[in-house]
């Protein structure tokens, strides 16, 4: 039973770490691109907060509904508007 319980906590840790997760930014020369940045992907994935921070060239994106983050699709907007997204959380 114990472990039952033990492997129910360990697939609700993952679930819930996946549903917040940290991009480091590559390409991001100015705050008006991390502005962009910001405004595009709000609008491509209403159900992520996205919070783009230019000081640090990171996104950190947190799903509003605690479902998975689909790392892949961030990664290629990334890609389409011409920066590169690397997983770092």
């Amino acid at each position: 039973m114990i472990k039952i319980a033990f492997i129910f906590l360990i697939v609700g840790y993952v679930a819930f770490a996946q549903s917040l997760v940290k991009f480091k930014i590559g390409g991001m020369s100015c705050n008006s691109c991390a502005n962009g940045i910001n405004s595009n992907l709000s609008k491509d994935f209403p159900k992520y907060t996205m919070d783009v921070d230019f000081d640090s060239a990171t996104l950190t994106a947190q799903s509003k509904d605690g479902t998975n983050i689909d790392v892949k699709k961030v990664q290629k907007a990334f890609q389409t508007m011409g920066y590169k997204a690397t997983l770092i959380k």
